[in-house]
Protein backbone atom coordinates (compact mmCIF):
# COMPACT_ATOMS: atom_id res chain seq x y z
CA UNK A 1 0.00 0.00 0.00
CA UNK A 2 2.78 2.40 0.47
CA UNK A 3 4.76 1.65 -2.54
CA UNK A 4 0.94 2.85 -4.52
CA UNK A 5 1.00 5.64 -2.81
CA UNK A 6 4.51 6.56 -3.21
CA UNK A 7 4.29 5.64 -7.17
CA UNK A 8 0.76 8.62 -7.25
CA UNK A 9 3.04 11.08 -5.42
CA UNK A 10 6.19 9.93 -8.05
CA UNK A 11 4.23 10.35 -11.34
CA UNK A 12 2.19 13.66 -9.59
CA UNK A 13 5.56 15.37 -9.49
CA UNK A 14 6.77 14.24 -12.31
CA UNK A 15 3.63 15.89 -14.26
CA UNK A 16 3.81 19.32 -12.55
CA UNK A 17 1.30 18.73 -10.07
CA UNK A 18 1.92 20.27 -6.46
CA UNK A 19 0.97 17.63 -4.38
CA UNK A 20 -0.96 18.43 -1.05
CA UNK A 21 -0.14 15.93 2.09
CA UNK A 22 -3.26 16.96 4.45
CA UNK A 23 -2.11 18.03 7.85
CA UNK A 24 1.68 18.38 6.77
CA UNK A 25 2.07 20.79 3.98
CA UNK A 26 2.61 20.45 -0.04
CA UNK A 27 5.32 18.99 -2.14
CA UNK A 28 5.89 20.83 -5.76
CA UNK A 29 8.49 21.41 -8.39
CA UNK A 30 10.17 24.47 -9.28
CA UNK A 31 12.30 25.42 -12.96
CA UNK A 32 15.37 26.78 -11.30
CA UNK A 33 17.68 28.67 -14.33
CA UNK A 34 21.40 28.76 -14.88
CA UNK A 35 23.12 30.65 -12.79
CA UNK A 36 27.17 30.30 -11.45
CA UNK A 37 27.65 28.27 -8.35
CA UNK A 38 31.86 29.85 -8.77
CA UNK A 39 33.86 31.83 -10.79
CA UNK A 40 34.27 29.25 -13.14
CA UNK A 41 31.45 26.68 -13.04
CA UNK A 42 27.66 26.91 -13.82
CA UNK A 43 24.88 25.07 -12.44
CA UNK A 44 22.58 24.37 -15.63
CA UNK A 45 18.61 24.80 -15.91
CA UNK A 46 17.11 22.23 -13.55
CA UNK A 47 13.96 21.57 -11.71
CA UNK A 48 13.98 20.67 -7.93
CA UNK A 49 11.19 19.59 -5.35
CA UNK A 50 10.43 22.06 -2.59
CA UNK A 51 7.93 21.82 0.35
CA UNK A 52 5.82 24.79 2.01
CA UNK A 53 3.44 24.24 4.75
CA UNK A 54 0.88 27.24 2.93
CA UNK A 55 0.98 26.80 -0.25
CA UNK A 56 -2.29 24.80 -1.82
CA UNK A 57 -2.42 22.20 -3.96
CA UNK A 58 -3.92 19.27 -5.36
CA UNK A 59 -4.79 16.68 -2.08
CA UNK A 60 -3.18 13.86 -1.91
CA UNK A 61 -6.59 11.93 -0.79
CA UNK A 62 -7.99 12.94 -3.96
CA UNK A 63 -5.12 11.41 -6.23
CA UNK A 64 -5.48 8.48 -4.06
CA UNK A 65 -9.30 8.52 -4.69
CA UNK A 66 -8.67 9.19 -8.42
CA UNK A 67 -6.49 6.53 -9.20
CA UNK A 68 -7.40 3.83 -7.36
CA UNK A 69 -11.34 4.56 -7.88
CA UNK A 70 -12.42 4.65 -4.83
CA UNK A 71 -14.31 6.91 -2.47
CA UNK A 72 -13.04 9.78 -0.45
CA UNK A 73 -13.48 8.13 2.69
CA UNK A 74 -11.67 5.01 1.42
CA UNK A 75 -8.90 7.27 0.56
CA UNK A 76 -8.36 9.16 3.62
CA UNK A 77 -8.19 6.03 5.66
CA UNK A 78 -5.34 4.89 2.95
CA UNK A 79 -3.59 8.03 3.33
CA UNK A 80 -3.61 8.17 7.51
CA UNK A 81 -2.09 4.51 7.86
CA UNK A 82 0.06 5.59 4.79
CA UNK A 83 1.32 8.70 7.04
CA UNK A 84 1.91 6.51 10.25
CA UNK A 85 4.05 4.63 8.07
CA UNK A 86 6.40 7.20 6.79
CA UNK A 87 5.87 9.57 9.43
CA UNK A 88 8.73 9.25 12.16
CA UNK A 89 9.90 11.86 14.32
CA UNK A 90 8.82 15.14 12.15
CA UNK A 91 10.71 12.94 9.30
CA UNK A 92 8.77 12.04 6.43
CA UNK A 93 10.48 9.43 4.28
CA UNK A 94 8.89 9.12 0.38
CA UNK A 95 10.50 6.02 -0.92
CA UNK A 96 12.49 7.11 -4.30
CA UNK A 97 10.97 10.67 -3.71
CA UNK A 98 12.73 12.05 -0.94
CA UNK A 99 12.84 12.56 2.78
CA UNK A 100 11.37 15.78 4.49
CA UNK A 101 12.87 16.43 7.92
CA UNK A 102 10.77 19.73 9.18
CA UNK A 103 9.97 22.11 6.83
CA UNK A 104 13.31 21.07 4.46
CA UNK A 105 12.65 18.65 1.88
CA UNK A 106 15.51 16.43 0.54
CA UNK A 107 14.96 15.25 -2.85
CA UNK A 108 16.47 12.04 -3.45
CA UNK A 109 19.49 11.74 -6.59
CA UNK A 110 17.57 9.17 -8.59
CA UNK A 111 14.57 11.28 -8.34
CA UNK A 112 16.41 14.09 -9.34
CA UNK A 113 17.85 12.24 -12.49
CA UNK A 114 14.57 11.61 -13.58
CA UNK A 115 13.03 15.16 -13.85
CA UNK A 116 16.66 16.44 -15.30
CA UNK A 117 17.52 13.54 -17.84
CA UNK A 118 20.36 16.16 -19.27
CA UNK A 119 21.97 16.30 -15.62
CA UNK A 120 22.25 18.69 -12.88
CA UNK A 121 26.23 18.50 -12.71
CA UNK A 122 28.04 21.73 -12.89
CA UNK A 123 30.02 22.26 -15.85
CA UNK A 124 33.40 24.65 -16.42
CA UNK A 125 32.28 27.92 -17.64
CA UNK A 126 34.38 29.10 -20.59
CA UNK A 127 36.38 32.21 -19.71
CA UNK A 128 36.67 35.21 -22.47
CA UNK A 129 40.34 35.58 -24.13
CA UNK A 130 41.74 38.69 -23.32
CA UNK A 131 41.91 41.48 -26.19
CA UNK A 132 44.85 42.73 -25.36
CA UNK A 133 46.34 41.47 -28.51
CA UNK A 134 43.95 43.02 -30.54
CA UNK A 135 44.19 46.09 -28.89
CA UNK A 136 48.19 46.19 -29.36
CA UNK A 137 47.24 45.47 -32.92
CA UNK A 138 44.52 48.36 -33.87
CA UNK A 139 47.06 50.65 -32.05
CA UNK A 140 50.38 50.02 -33.85
CA UNK A 141 48.07 50.08 -36.82
CA UNK A 142 46.96 53.57 -36.15
CA UNK A 143 50.29 54.83 -35.40
CA UNK A 144 51.69 53.10 -38.64
CA UNK A 145 48.74 55.36 -40.57
CA UNK A 146 49.93 58.34 -38.80
CA UNK A 147 53.71 57.97 -39.20
CA UNK A 148 53.10 57.49 -42.81
CA UNK A 149 50.71 60.28 -42.87
CA UNK A 150 53.07 62.75 -41.57
CA UNK A 151 56.07 61.58 -44.01
CA UNK A 152 54.05 61.93 -47.27
CA UNK A 153 53.19 65.65 -45.86
CA UNK A 154 56.93 66.47 -45.20
CA UNK A 155 57.36 65.28 -48.88
CA UNK A 156 55.30 66.51 -50.54
CA UNK A 157 55.80 70.02 -48.65
CA UNK A 158 59.34 69.78 -49.02
CA UNK A 159 58.63 69.36 -53.36
CA UNK A 160 56.50 71.91 -53.63
CA UNK A 161 57.74 75.55 -55.06
CA UNK A 162 57.91 78.36 -52.28
CA UNK A 163 58.16 81.53 -54.35
CA UNK A 164 55.34 84.01 -53.36
CA UNK A 165 55.44 85.81 -56.92
CA UNK A 166 54.32 82.94 -58.77
CA UNK A 167 51.30 81.85 -55.87
CA UNK A 168 47.88 83.52 -56.81
CA UNK A 169 44.73 83.76 -54.84
CA UNK A 170 41.97 81.90 -56.20
CA UNK A 171 39.63 83.44 -57.56
CA UNK A 172 35.93 81.68 -56.65
CA UNK A 173 33.85 84.28 -58.79
CA UNK A 174 35.55 83.33 -62.09
CA UNK A 175 35.67 79.87 -60.94
CA UNK A 176 31.78 79.34 -60.44
CA UNK A 177 30.71 81.14 -63.67
CA UNK A 178 33.11 79.14 -65.76
CA UNK A 179 31.42 75.75 -64.19
CA UNK A 180 28.20 77.74 -64.57
CA UNK A 181 28.62 78.36 -68.62
CA UNK A 182 29.77 74.60 -68.62
CA UNK A 183 26.96 73.35 -67.49
CA UNK A 184 24.22 75.44 -69.56
CA UNK A 185 26.13 75.14 -72.69
CA UNK A 186 24.51 72.74 -75.66
CA UNK A 187 26.47 69.65 -76.56
CA UNK A 188 28.55 70.36 -79.73
CA UNK A 189 25.85 68.10 -81.84
CA UNK A 190 23.37 70.24 -81.09
CA UNK A 191 24.98 73.75 -81.84
CA UNK A 192 26.61 72.62 -85.44
CA UNK A 193 23.06 72.49 -87.11
CA UNK A 194 22.85 76.10 -85.76
CA UNK A 195 25.82 77.57 -88.07
CA UNK A 196 25.07 75.15 -91.00
CA UNK A 197 21.50 76.52 -90.99
CA UNK A 198 23.08 80.65 -90.98
CA UNK A 199 25.10 79.19 -93.55
CA UNK A 200 22.63 77.65 -96.17
CA UNK A 201 20.35 80.83 -95.55
CA UNK A 202 22.76 83.05 -96.78
CA UNK A 203 24.11 80.47 -99.61
CA UNK A 204 21.00 79.09 -101.09
CA UNK A 205 18.32 81.02 -103.50
CA UNK A 206 14.99 82.30 -102.18
CA UNK A 207 13.11 79.22 -103.68
CA UNK A 208 14.73 76.73 -102.00
CA UNK A 209 13.53 75.44 -98.62
CA UNK A 210 14.91 77.16 -95.28
CA UNK A 211 16.96 74.84 -93.42
CA UNK A 212 15.52 73.13 -90.53
CA UNK A 213 17.72 73.03 -87.08
CA UNK A 214 16.70 70.07 -85.61
CA UNK A 215 16.27 70.01 -81.67
CA UNK A 216 17.54 67.95 -79.42
CA UNK A 217 15.75 64.87 -78.77
CA UNK A 218 15.09 65.44 -74.37
CA UNK A 219 15.58 62.10 -73.04
CA UNK A 220 12.92 60.26 -71.84
CA UNK A 221 11.09 61.10 -68.72
CA UNK A 222 11.30 58.64 -66.22
CA UNK A 223 7.66 57.64 -65.46
CA UNK A 224 6.74 57.55 -61.72
CA UNK A 225 6.17 53.52 -61.25
CA UNK A 226 9.60 53.62 -62.28
CA UNK A 227 11.04 55.45 -59.56
CA UNK A 228 8.71 53.70 -56.97
CA UNK A 229 9.75 50.39 -55.63
CA UNK A 230 7.04 47.92 -54.40
CA UNK A 231 7.80 47.24 -50.67
CA UNK A 232 8.98 44.29 -49.64
CA UNK A 233 5.55 43.02 -47.73
CA UNK A 234 6.77 39.62 -47.70
CA UNK A 235 7.45 38.73 -43.53
CA UNK A 236 9.39 35.57 -43.19
CA UNK A 237 7.92 32.66 -41.74
CA UNK A 238 7.77 32.52 -38.26
CA UNK A 239 9.68 29.71 -36.06
CA UNK A 240 8.38 28.62 -32.83
CA UNK A 241 10.87 29.43 -30.23
CA UNK A 242 8.56 28.83 -27.15
CA UNK A 243 5.52 26.29 -26.10
CA UNK A 244 3.40 26.12 -23.43
CA UNK A 245 3.59 22.76 -21.68
CA UNK A 246 0.21 21.98 -19.21
CA UNK A 247 1.74 18.71 -18.06
CA UNK A 248 4.68 16.21 -18.58
CA UNK A 249 3.88 12.28 -18.33
CA UNK A 250 6.08 9.43 -18.18
CA UNK A 251 4.19 7.71 -20.63
CA UNK A 252 2.27 8.19 -24.39
CA UNK A 253 -0.66 6.90 -23.09
CA UNK A 254 -1.46 8.83 -20.43
CA UNK A 255 -0.47 12.02 -22.60
CA UNK A 256 -3.04 11.04 -24.78
CA UNK A 257 -5.61 10.50 -22.30
CA UNK A 258 -4.79 13.95 -20.96
CA UNK A 259 -4.88 15.72 -23.75
CA UNK A 260 -8.56 14.23 -24.25
CA UNK A 261 -9.15 15.98 -20.92
CA UNK A 262 -8.23 18.81 -22.08
CA UNK A 263 -9.83 19.03 -24.86
CA UNK A 264 -13.55 18.92 -23.34
CA UNK A 265 -12.75 21.66 -21.54
CA UNK A 266 -10.89 24.27 -24.63
CA UNK A 267 -12.08 22.18 -27.65
CA UNK A 268 -10.65 24.68 -29.48
CA UNK A 269 -6.68 24.71 -28.88
CA UNK A 270 -4.92 22.41 -31.00
CA UNK A 271 -2.82 20.02 -28.43
CA UNK A 272 0.72 17.73 -29.55
CA UNK A 273 3.38 15.49 -27.58
CA UNK A 274 6.93 16.71 -27.43
CA UNK A 275 9.47 14.57 -26.21
CA UNK A 276 11.08 16.54 -23.23
CA UNK A 277 13.88 14.07 -21.94
CA UNK A 278 12.23 10.37 -20.71
CA UNK A 279 8.66 12.14 -20.53
CA UNK A 280 6.23 13.27 -22.82
CA UNK A 281 5.18 16.75 -22.17
CA UNK A 282 1.62 18.14 -23.90
CA UNK A 283 2.10 21.46 -25.78
CA UNK A 284 -1.23 23.72 -25.41
CA UNK A 285 0.66 26.71 -27.64
CA UNK A 286 3.55 27.64 -29.31
CA UNK A 287 4.95 30.90 -30.60
CA UNK A 288 8.42 32.92 -31.55
CA UNK A 289 8.68 34.77 -28.23
CA UNK A 290 7.70 34.48 -24.71
CA UNK A 291 5.73 37.44 -24.29
CA UNK A 292 2.83 35.45 -26.37
CA UNK A 293 3.27 32.26 -24.02
CA UNK A 294 2.95 34.46 -21.06
CA UNK A 295 -0.43 36.34 -22.26
CA UNK A 296 -1.77 32.83 -23.11
CA UNK A 297 -0.72 31.03 -19.38
CA UNK A 298 -2.30 34.00 -18.13
CA UNK A 299 -5.41 33.50 -20.41
CA UNK A 300 -6.09 29.85 -19.61
CA UNK A 301 -4.55 30.06 -15.84
CA UNK A 302 -7.87 28.73 -14.88
CA UNK A 303 -7.77 25.87 -17.23
CA UNK A 304 -4.05 25.03 -16.96
CA UNK A 305 -3.15 26.24 -13.40
CA UNK A 306 0.35 23.91 -14.18
CA UNK A 307 0.85 25.46 -17.66
CA UNK A 308 4.73 26.74 -17.99
CA UNK A 309 6.65 27.52 -20.64
CA UNK A 310 9.41 25.85 -22.43
CA UNK A 311 12.35 27.22 -24.47
CA UNK A 312 12.83 24.85 -28.21
CA UNK A 313 16.31 24.23 -28.16
CA UNK A 314 17.36 24.99 -31.72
Amino acid sequence: MVNEVNKIIYNALTSGEEVLLPDIGTLYTVRRAAEYTSKRTIAPPRITVEFSSSRPGVSLIDLISRTAGIGTDAAADIYERWRDKTLSDSTLSIAGIGTLRGKSFAADEAFLSTLNPAGTAPVRAVGRRSSNGALWCTAALLLTVCIGAAAWYMLSYRQAPHDSRTIQEPQPKRLAASSIEQRHALPAENTAPEKSARTTDKAVSPDAEPATVKEPQAAPAVTDAARSVAPDNIEPDATVRFRVIIGSYSTRENAERAIAAASRTQPDLQYEIRPLGRLHAVAAFGSATRDRCEEFVRSHRRDFPQAWIHPVNR
